[in-house]
């Protein structure tokens, strides 16, 4: 999955954070060659939903990722045929209002909302992650975003090409990280009750999953409404 203008991780990641924000807010709508909503909000709100300190460098920080999106901010080939190519936030602007607060006016588009459902877990981004727990994130949203229904995690491969040297303390605690965060998305009810442990090629309900578990195929729980 090539994800185009993110060049770190963690856009996708602020992304994640501002989309989890954004959706209790009031928004109006507007249809372009798809649907809109435009939002207004206070730049320190959005800080604050984050934990971070409302200060000089995270707003500095902060309208350095708003200039990024604004400028066509583009996710190509989220999924190998599908989500060829979504502008996903096709305006955005940082103002002063009257009365002196940092304003962000953003049209950001429906269907991005959808897309990106599973991950807008207000546990998981209203904290401050660690590295580690970063990089597990951004793995299982790159593996989830596929087409097909079978998500698939080597984390022994995961482990192995990780950007530094880990001690055995921290793989472990990485393979945990994992568990976890699928337990999430299962309790979600975006993953079905079975797993597939590619080691032994056994199904196994997703609840026994543990750290010794380093390879294994979860499927995506897909719900079908009928008009």
């Amino acid at each position: 999955m090539d994800y185009k203008l993110l060049k770190e991780k963690q856009h996708l990641i602020t992304l994640l954070r501002l989309l989890a924000y954004v959706k209790k807010l009031k928004y109006t709508t507007k249809s372009l060659t798809s649907q809109f909503r435009r939002y207004r909000f206070p730049l320190r709100d959005f800080l604050n939903y984050n934990n971070l300190t409302p200060n000089y460098y995270q707003v500095k920080k902060l309208k350095t990722f708003f200039d990024l999106v604004k400028n066509n901010f583009v996710i190509e080939s989220f999924s190998d045929k599908h989500y060829r190519m979504l502008v996903t936030i096709p305006e955005v602007s940082v103002h002063k209002s009257e009365q002196n607060i940092l304003m962000v006016e953003i049209w950001i588009a429906e269907d991005l909302f959808d897309y990106l459902h599973p991950f807008l877990f207000s546990d998981v981004f209203q904290q401050k992650l660690t590295k580690h727990q970063f990089q597990v994130l951004f793995e299982i949203i790159k593996t989830y975003s596929s087409i097909h229904l079978r998500k698939e995690f080597n984390i022994t491969q995961f482990l192995d090409n990780y950007p530094s040297v880990l001690s055995n303390q921290h793989k472990r605690q990485i393979q945990e990280y994992f568990i976890h965060y699928l337990k999430i998305l299962h309790q979600e009810g975006k993953l079905q009750d079975k797993v597939l442990d590619l080691s032994s090629n056994k199904v196994l309900p997703i609840t026994d999953l543990n750290s010794s578990h380093s390879q294994i195929a979860v499927f995506e729980n897909i719900k079908v409404k009928f008009l």
